[in-house]
C-alpha cells in the first residue's frame, strides 16, 4: 500500500489544477509552491552524501545527511542530529544513526544529519569554521585562527534546525532529535539548556539524547558529597568547578545571551534522556580535572548523579535516565541497543 499523500500537497496539487480564475488560486507570472519529491536515501559517508551549509557570509560547515535538506521529503517525520565524539568522526556517528533508524524500522520516515565539528588538524577549507578540540562541545566560538566571523557551534546547529524545520520541505515532520555520545553527548546536554530553537516550532516536538559523557551541566553550586547527599564544594580547594561548562559561572557568548533562570528552566523543562553505559567504568578521556571529579568517578557513575542531583533539586523535571547493561565507551553499542533505540525514537 503506498503511503497517504500529506494533506500540504493535496492542496498544492488542487491549487494548481483549479486555475488562475480560482479563488485563492496562484496569481499567473508567480512561481508555484515547490511540492516536495521523494529522494532515494543517501547511505554512504562518500561525498555524494555530504553538503555545507553556509552559517556566516562565505563561511560554511559540512555535515552528513541521508537526503538533500534543500530538496525534502513528504513522508519524512523525524529529523536525527547525531553529533560525533572528540574524535570528531562524523562518518561513524552518521553510519551508527542509519544502523539505528533502520533498527527501529523508521529508517523510511527519518532523515539522520550528522555536523562537522572541525579543528586545525582535520584541514579545513579556507571558508570552512573549525573550533579548538574541547571548544565545539561547549558551545564557544569558533577559532581566532579560522575565518572571521566566529560563531558558536551551538549557533550553526541553530542553522540546521532551522534549514531543515522552517523551509516546508518537510511537511509531515513531527520531531527533532538531537543525539550524542561521549563529547557529542557533553554537546547535547548544555545545547538543550542553551537553545532558543526549540521554542520558534511548538508544533514539533524535540528531544535530547545524551550518551555517556564526561561531565554534565550542574544548575547549582552543589556536587555529590560522596555519600548520597549533596554539598557546596570548597572553592578554595577547588575554584573552577562551577564554571562554564559544568556549571553556570563565566559562561561563554552564546550562553551568556540567556539568564540563569531561563536555562534552568529549558534544562529542567525540555526532554532530556540520560542513557548511561554499565560498563562504561574506564579513564580514557575522561575528565579528570578537580571539577569532573566532583560529579563522580566514572561516566557511569556520573549519568547516576545528575539524577539524583535533579531529583533533589528540580522536583518535576524532565530528565529520564537508563542503564544500558554490558555496554561500554560505544556510540553504537549504545544507540543500537533496544534502550538506546527506544530513547532516540521514542518508542
Amino acid at each position: 500500500m503506498k503511503p497517504p499523500v500529506p494533506a500540504r500537497a493535496l492542496f498544492l496539487l488542487f491549487l494548481a489544477a483549479c486555475g488562475s480564475d480560482t479563488p485563492g488560486a496562484m496569481q499567473p507570472g508567480l512561481p508555484e509552491p515547490e511540492i516536495p519529491q521523494r529522494q532515494v536515501a543517501c547511505e554512504s559517508t562518500l561525498l555524494s552524501c555530504e553538503s555545507r551549509i553556509q552559517v556566516a557570509s562565505g563561511l560554511h560547515l559540512r555535515y552528513l545527511r541521508t537526503l538533500d535538506l534543500d530538496k525534502g521529503h513528504p513522508e519524512i517525520r523525524r529529523a536525527m542530529l547525531i553529533v560525533h565524539g572528540l574524535g570528531r568522526n562524523h562518518r561513524g556517528v552518521f553510519t551508527t544513526g542509519i544502523m539505528a533508524a533502520k533498527d527501529a524500522t523508521a529508517f523510511a520516515e527519518t532523515l539522520v544529519v550528522s555536523p562537522y565539528f572541525q579543528a586545525a588538524d582535520d584541514t579545513p577549507a579556507a571558508d570552512e569554521l573549525f573550533w579548538s578540540t574541547g571548544g565545539w562541545p561547549r558551545g564557544h566560538l569558533s577559532s581566532t585562527a579560522g575565518p572571521s566571523p566566529r560563531v558558536s557551534s551551538f549557533d550553526v546547529m541553530d542553522q540546521l534546525i532551522r534549514k531543515i524545520a522552517e523551509s516546508g520541505r518537510y511537511p509531515a515532520l513531527e520531531e527533532v532529535v538531537l543525539v550524542g555520545h561521549s563529547a557529542g553527548g557533553q554537546f547535547v546536554h548544555r545545547y538543550a539548556a542553551g537553545n532558543r530553537v526549540e521554542n520558534l516550532f511548538p508544533a514539533l516536538r524535540f528531544r535530547y539524547v545524551v550518551a555517556n559523557p564526561s561531565s554534565y551541566l550542574y544548575l547549582g553550586a552543589e556536587r555529590p558529597d560522596g555519600q548520597g547527599g549533596f554539598e557546596v564544594p570548597d572553592r578554595d580547594a577547588c575554584p573552577d568547578y562551577n564554571l562554564w561548562h559544568r556549571g553556570l559561572e563565566g559562561r561563554n557568548d552564546y550562553m551568556n545571551q540567556r539568564p540563569d533562570e531561563e536555562i534552568r528552566g529549558y534544562l529542567t523543562g525540555r526532554d532530556v534522556r540520560i542513557l548511561g553505559g554499565s560498563l562504561d567504568t574506564g579513564t580514557a578521556d575522561l575528565d579528570q580535572s578537580c571539577g569532573g571529579n566532583l560529579q563522580g568517578a566514572d561516566r557511569y557513575d556520573r549519568s547516576l548523579k545528575i539524577l539524583t542531583y535533579m531529583d533533589a533539586f528540580f522536583p518535576g523535571h524532565r530528565h529520564v535516565g537508563a542503564t544500558v547493561p554490558g555496554v561500554a565507551h560505544s556510540s553504537r553499542g549504545m544507540f543500537t541497543s533496544s534502550i538506546g533505540l527506544s530513547a532516540v525514537f521514542d518508542r
